[in-house]
């Protein structure tokens, strides 16, 4: 009986084809193209046994790799680079070689003070660049795919990744954690969203802080954009300025090659530190330098005063297009803030 029950679903469905092979043909196209879509937006990720990460964002055809980089050893981005598919080696990469999460001018108010402040956490040492003594350190590092562990030597396709990052963090006089900061990567389909969220061991005092950074070797072109979607355009390779604060406020701007690499956009939203309240008005929101770094400029000039247990927060993003131009660059999360 359940073989003659087969038989006859199995009859009705050729019959189907063959009277309407127009209707069956769109509904297999429709079905072939969402699952091309899904694919495109989905993402390929890879956890070493000792701790390396990749990230294939199939959309943009690229790879960020996530990895203990610096003096400091912290988590964090290491490599972006192109690669066709994910068990291939790199035919266009850039090596991380600077901070994308910003350092910290910051002072314990209870330690003596020093006449030479420097930055601290991120790729600073204790002598204010990349070398002599560790001032910071990453604690712990957590994983998650689509609300799951991520276990390692695996490759999978997810939707989402998440990675959280505690470091501690030393005030430029002080040789002990000043600072807690838990930053929080979520990757999907194009786009890594980021907040830090800090908190004060002690007393402090932050007189510099960028928040959101990028490293420009891939790029020639940038483009500062208000909330409007206005913009004006300079070269990474000249120092370069937003208007100041009182004038104009950037919360995004966008790196763009003439070469193969894809568009990168950066934003600031505008919670916490992204209200730019500790900068003064008469100072840029973003700005570049010659050298190849484009920063927002969220702490300056307005220091930032915390006791024992106070915190501050901030979220950004960057967001990975093709190369082609694509307009508006305003993002509906952006908009919403």
């Amino acid at each position: 009986m359940i073989k003659k029950m087969v038989v006859c679903v199995w009859m009705m469905l050729i019959v189907l084809m063959v009277m309407h092979p127009v209707l069956y043909a769109n509904t297999q196209i429709e079905k072939d193209a969402k699952e091309i879509l899904e694919s495109n937006t989905l993402l390929r990720v890879h956890l070493s046994g000792d701790g390396v990460l990749q990230v294939h964002m199939a959309s943009v055809d690229l790879k960020l790799t996530f990895d203990r980089v610096g003096i400091n050893e912290l988590y964090g981005l290491s490599r972006l680079s192109l690669s066709k598919v994910p068990q291939m080696g790199d035919y266009h990469k850039m090596e991380i070689g600077t901070d994308w999460i910003s350092p910290y001018m910051m002072r314990a108010l209870e330690m003596d003070d020093i006449d030479l402040p420097f930055y601290t956490g991120g790729w600073h040492g204790s002598n204010g660049d990349d070398t002599g003594e560790m001032t910071a350190y990453t604690e712990y590092v957590r994983f998650g795919v689509d609300g799951h562990p991520l276990y390692t030597d695996t490759w999978l396709v997810c939707k989402t990744l998440t990675i959280q990052v505690i470091n501690q963090v030393q005030a430029y006089n002080d040789d002990t954690s000043s600072l807690k900061e838990v930053i929080t990567y979520t990757i999907d389909h194009d786009k890594v969203d980021i907040k830090v969220d800090a908190i004060a061991k002690k007393s402090l005092e932050i007189i510099q802080y960028f928040g959101l950074q990028t490293q420009n070797g891939w790029w020639d072109s940038i483009r500062y954009y208000d909330l409007m979607g206005t913009y004006t355009e300079n070269t990474t390779y000249l120092n370069s300025y937003a208007l100041p604060k009182n004038k104009q406020t950037i919360h995004q701007f966008q790196l763009r090659s003439s070469g193969i690499a894809p568009i990168l956009t950066a934003g600031m939203l505008t919670d916490g530190l992204g209200s730019f309240g500790y900068l003064k008005e008469d100072k840029p929101t973003c700005f570049t330098r010659g050298y190849g770094k484009t920063y927002f400029n969220l702490i300056s000039g307005n220091p930032l005063i915390l006791e024992a247990e106070d915190h501050f927060t901030w979220r950004g993003y960057y967001q990975f297009e093709p190369s082609e131009p694509v307009e508006p660059v305003i993002s509906e999360t952006l908009a919403q803030e």
